[in-house]
């Protein structure tokens, strides 16, 4: 019984140790998130005069992104982390409702122009699909503040964050085996649930890990074609410059000529 306990106690430290670590990792993946998507919402706030007035009255402007951003992500990657309710996250989350439904109203034509974007994040039910095809990352244009390497960062950060959850998944599935023998019929559906999630979380790796290759080697062809560019550029620069010393020479050449048959005719005379 002391044994079982010792290493109920191990199985339970690692997955505090793998909850710690994955905590860090959604902190580093929503601060680029807002940083790729800051550009991008100052150009909605722009161009939607009226609902800034509406804002700023209430005198929560700057907040207003970061909050929705941080309840988006936090919906988004619906874990299996159970954050205590006294936590920052928590706090967080909460003053992002409180502060939705007070601005609900005021901000419901800024809604609707953000639609497509938002049900592209809310829809998403893994945390591999923020960065897939259907993404909010790759929908947003390139010139709203994402780059190719924003991107980059991006999909690095979330396989970091689902190699974390596959880590939390597997010692929570050692342990349910180990819990097995006592309780055989509840602990049965919960393996192979966490098997399927883990199976599901390294097909997301392995569709991320291939996209993080194509965006690298698409960013070597750019910086390729750039390069190039501005070699030709160089050579054309290079020519007309060669050009222009090529009429001067001629323009000299015409002035000795003519200097030369003066000469001549003189020694004539």
């Amino acid at each position: 019984l002391e044994e079982g306990q010792v290493k109920m106690q191990s199985r339970l430290e690692e997955e505090e140790e793998a909850k710690a670590a994955l905590m860090s990792r959604i902190q580093r993946l929503t601060k680029l998130i807002l940083v790729s998507s800051k550009s991008t919402l100052a150009g909605y706030k722009n161009d939607m005069p009226c609902h800034q007035r509406s804002l700023s009255a209430s005198g929560d402007d700057a907040s207003f992104p970061s909050f929705r951003s941080l309840k988006y992500i936090y919906h988004l990657l619906k874990l299996d982390v159970e954050i205590p309710k006294d936590s920052p996250s928590s706090a967080l989350s909460g003053a992002s409702e409180a502060f939705d439904f007070k601005h609900r109203r005021s901000f419901s034509k800024w809604n609707d122009d953000k639609s497509q974007s938002r049900c592209a994040i809310t829809d998403s039910s893994h945390p591999g699909d923020l960065i897939c095809g259907s993404s909010f990352v790759s929908k947003m244009p390139l010139d709203g503040g994402v780059t190719m390497s924003d991107q980059i960062d991006l999909m690095v950060e979330q396989v970091k964050m689902l190699n974390g959850e596959i880590a939390l998944s597997t010692s929570t599935l050692k342990r349910l085996v180990e819990q097995m023998a006592d309780d055989p019929e509840n602990s049965k559906p919960q393996i192979e649930n966490l098997e399927h999630e883990i199976n599901a979380k390294r097909k997301q790796i392995r569709i991320l890990e291939r996209q993080i290759v194509e965006c690298r080697e698409a960013s070597v062809a750019d910086a390729s074609m750039v390069e190039m560019q501005q070699t030709v550029m160089k050579l054309m620069a290079q020519c007309s410059e060669k050009g222009f010393e090529l009429e001067i020479k001629t323009a000299d050449n015409r002035i000795l000529q003519d200097q030369l048959e003066n000469q001549v005719r003189k020694k004539k005379k």
